[in-house]
């Protein structure tokens, strides 16, 4: 699976470019590094110092990512084998709150920087906050339901796991666009 998604975020990459023919100019502030992208369009990319803490708040939901990815693959076995409530409530313990918690971490670093970059770092970077939203709205409509007393449906796992492959591409395509040259 991890080949997988490797795969998707490669074809994703790949997959960015510059715009059209025209040419546009843009005031950055004097933090960030301005290169010129495919097509001739400003790109203000992060300094270094907004990478280094990108990568580490990016580590630190990977960690926590990785852990519940295997903790959903589990309590969707339970849910497609029709475990109780109580059962399947407990395999998910407190992995969906562990990842919605340092997703809103990730939105609030994003937000942050966002301002100080433009082209197509700031497409990327908007595309990367609006696929992680969607991402943690999944995790926690599965949270909701599992400490609801419910069963989530397993169609709302695979729509989570979706979200996360989503989101990994877009991850790939902001590291293109955004990392410092």
């Amino acid at each position: 699976m991890l080949a997988a998604v490797a795969a998707v975020l490669v074809l994703a990459a790949a997959g960015c470019g510059g715009g059209g023919g025209e040419s546009t100019s843009s005031s950055t502030e004097s933090t960030s590094t301005t290169t010129t992208t495919t097509g001739g369009a400003q790109n203000a990319r992060l300094t270094q110092a907004q990478w280094t803490q990108y990568e580490q708040e990016k580590a630190s939901a990977q960690q926590i990512n990785q852990a519940a990815i295997k903790t959903f693959q589990k309590c969707r076995v339970l849910i497609d084998q029709q475990k109780p409530a109580a059962q399947v409530e407990a395999c998910f313990g407190d992995s969906t709150t562990s990842v919605v918690a340092e997703g809103q971490k990730l939105l609030t670093y994003l937000a942050s920087i966002g301002p100080t970059v433009s082209g197509a770092c700031g497409m990327a970077i908007g595309n990367l906050h609006n696929q992680i939203k969607l991402y943690i709205s999944s995790v926690n409509a599965l949270n909701l339901s599992a400490q609801g007393g419910t069963v989530p449906p397993i169609q709302s796992v695979d729509t989570a796991q979706r979200a996360l492959v989503a989101a990994k591409a877009a991850t790939s395509a902001f590291e293109t666009a955004c990392k410092p040259v």
